[in-house]
């Protein structure tokens, strides 16, 4: 029996411990043979390389490895990207926050230190008035001392003066006139002293007598006031508008709770009664021209329009107190050229007639009632604006008004509101002075007009229109009719505004006069102030202060003069083209605007001389000159120039060419062309 194999090296076959039978000792076996199983194999030494699979397959475990840390790497550079794109996006918004805030802080710095100048200039100004006031009280005291001087008195009706530098006045519709004195100042005023000056001012100084002041204050005196100054109006109205007039300002004046509906009231009484104000002597040719056969007359189709008119102002005027940021509330007078210039060019497409009629009255309507339309637009846009109903009452208000607004807006006359029945009796003391100022002026313009009649000096456009002809008049007569029309024309315009402003203060504002004194005049600048008061402050509010306050911050002297001439010169220019919209009507675009040229002439010539006025000036108020000498030529230099330009501007005939114009005035000097 064979015995198992001993433990050994393996794969080595053991020699056999039992010797075969019948033979001597044998030699070692030989290996097996080939075919037999091989011995188990030894485990793989650290030394010896791994076999091929195993380093395909750590082949891929690395690849994959590489792989994953490109990914890896190629994710985190893909955040950082995003993460320094963010940050430079951060970086840029706070930089950009920075610079706004700090441009709006610099803005900020920059609005509070203008409105300190401007209140300090307003501080200086107010010091200034009072020094003035009580210069003027510390003269009185003199004079009083020594009877035979006579101080000029200081009126309240003095416009304020343009000579001001512009940068130190506030806009128009901030400005505060001079306020009557409050009652316990007017009571010791006037019950201590009398009133001071020459005879005539003392004898006419009703509005500066306790007794008068106190007898306007009662019913009895306010009864016989109001009489009186319905007897005064009948020398320039008629019956029914002056009676209109006469209750609207009585129920305006006491009615004070009620006090805007009333004036709307008298104001729709007054259009009922008269409602082509705006008409005449040519538009009311024309009218009876294209309105003929029609079943409408024009002053019915007039009523009519101005009806439509306010409703549609109406409900336009609630838009822009509920959207005061709109564009038709920012810039209402673009917005009305517009309108006006559209509705003008669709009416020349169409053929006289009934419907010519009615589109040229509305055409002329919008063009009245422009400047109204565009005050109330500027009210109702302002936090502490009015009711509607006292805005739509100043469209052409009840105590009358041209195209230019005599009161301006409900937001101007605010202001001048009388606070107490003395100060109310005391504003309506001078209404009634001035009623009897513009009658006694009325007759002075009346001795003028038929003393030159009788002297056989023919009206200027008649001069003029026989030069165009060829049948040119005395040098001497051309003058005196040039001279004649100038001093004519201020009386006419005096008076006119005179009455306008009396009615005003009977119904208790306090309304600045709109010709105060022309002939004081020590500028050009001084006399545009004076001569048509709110004409130019309606040229202020709508084309000096946007152009002052806009351009040319930098340069004050040029910022001055281009504001004034656009006020003086654009915006003059611009007014009267529209309200006299109707002779592009009658004669065409292009021949209206030939016809106009003498005109811009004129404007360009004026707003020339006035801002060379306001830049000479320096912003200071011209010295007012004491002698003799000095008033005659402040004088001379004024109404000269003021006298030779009304050839171009005064005369209200547009065929009378530019050239024609010029001629004439040539010919006037002795010259020959």
């Amino acid at each position: 029996m064979a015995t198992p194999l001993a433990s050994g090296s393996a794969g080595e076959p053991q020699p056999s411990s039992e010797p075969r039978s019948g033979s001597g000792p044998q030699p070692a076996s030989d290996p097996p043979p080939a075919s037999d199983p091989p011995p188990a194999s030894d485990p793989p030494r650290a030394s010896d390389p791994p076999p091929a699979s195993e380093r395909q397959t750590a082949s891929e475990r690395q690849a994959a490895s590489e792989r994953q840390a490109a990914s890896e790497r190629q994710a985190a550079s893909e955040r950082q990207a995003v993460s320094d794109r963010r940050s430079a996006s951060e970086r840029q918004a706070v930089s950009e926050r920075q610079s706004a805030s700090e441009r709006q802080a610099v803005s900020d710095r920059r609005s509070a230190s203008e409105r300190q100048a401007v209140s300090e200039r307003q501080a200086v100004s107010e010091r200034q008035a009072v020094s003035d006031r009580q210069a003027v009280s510390d003269r009185q005291v003199a004079s009083a001392r020594q009877p035979r001087s006579e101080p000029q008195p200081v009126s309240e009706d003095q416009p304020v003066s343009d000579d001001q530098p512009v940068s130190q006045r506030q806009p128009a519709t901030a400005r505060q006139p001079a306020s009557v004195p409050q009652p316990s100042a007017a009571r010791s005023r006037v019950g201590k002293a009398s009133p001071r000056g020459s005879a005539l001012r003392r004898f006419c100084a009703i509005d500066e007598r306790p007794a008068w002041i106190d007898l306007a204050s009662t019913l009895r005196g306010r009864v016989a006031l109001f009489a009186l100054a319905g007897v005064l109006l009948l020398f320039s109205l008629p019956v029914r508008v002056a009676a209109v007039v006469v209750a609207g300002a009585a129920a305006a004046a006491f009615l004070r709770t009620h006090r805007d509906k009333a004036v709307l009231v008298a104001t729709l009484l007054v259009l009922l009664l008269d409602p082509v104000w705006f008409a005449d002597r040519i538009f009311d040719a024309y009218l009876l021209e294209i309105g003929a056969g029609t079943a409408w007359s024009a002053r019915n189709v007039t009523r009519f329009l101005t009806a439509a008119l306010f409703v549609i102002a109406a409900v336009v005027l609630h838009g822009v107190a509920r959207n005061p940021e709109s564009s038709f509330a920012r810039r209402p007078v673009l917005w009305m050229f517009g309108v006006i210039g559209a509705w003008t060019a669709a009416c020349l497409w169409i053929e006289r007639g009934a419907v010519s009629l009615w589109l040229v009255l509305s055409i002329k309507i919008l063009a009245a009632y422009m400047w109204f339309v565009c005050y109330a637009v500027v009210d109702q846009r302002s936090q502490q604006r009015s009711s509607q109903a006292m805005s739509l009452g100043l469209f052409r208000p009840f105590w009358g008004s041209s195209s230019t607004p005599i009161g301006k807006g409900s937001g101007y006359l605010a202001k001048l509101r009388c606070k107490d029945d003395r100060e109310l009796a005391v504003t309506q003391l001078k209404g009634i002075k001035l009623l009897v100022w513009s009658i006694v002026l009325q007759g002075f313009s009346s001795a003028l007009a038929s003393g030159a009649a009788r002297a056989g000096v023919p009206k200027l456009d008649l001069v003029v229109a026989d030069f165009a002809q060829g049948r040119p008049t005395a040098i001497a007569t051309g003058w005196l009719a040039l001279i004649l029309a100038v001093a004519i024309g201020t009386l006419d315009l005096a008076v006119w505004g005179h009455r306008v402003v009396a009615c005003a203060r009977l119904a208790g504002w306090k309304l600045r006069r709109n010709t105060w004194r022309p002939l004081e005049s020590r500028s050009l600048a001084d006399f545009w102030n004076r001569y048509y008061y709110y004409f130019k402050e309606l040229l202020l509010d709508f084309f000096f202060y946007p152009t002052f306050f806009r351009f040319f911050k930098k340069r004050p002297r040029l910022r001055t003069f281009v504001a004034t001439f656009m006020a003086a010169g654009v915006g003059n220019a611009l007014y009267h083209f529209v309200r006299d919209v109707d002779r592009v009507l009658m004669v065409g675009p292009l021949v209206a605007i030939q016809n106009y040229g003498s005109y811009v002439f004129y404007c360009v010539a004026l707003a020339s001389a006035i801002g060379i006025s306001q830049v000479r000036s320096g912003g200071a108020p011209a010295p007012r000159e004491t002698g003799l000498g000095g008033r005659l030529w402040a004088f001379a230099c004024v109404w000269g120039f003021v006298v030779l330009i009304h050839v171009f501007g005064g005369i209200e005939d547009r065929t009378i060419t530019f050239s024609d114009r010029l001629i004439f005035l040539v010919h006037q000097f002795g010259l020959q062309t």
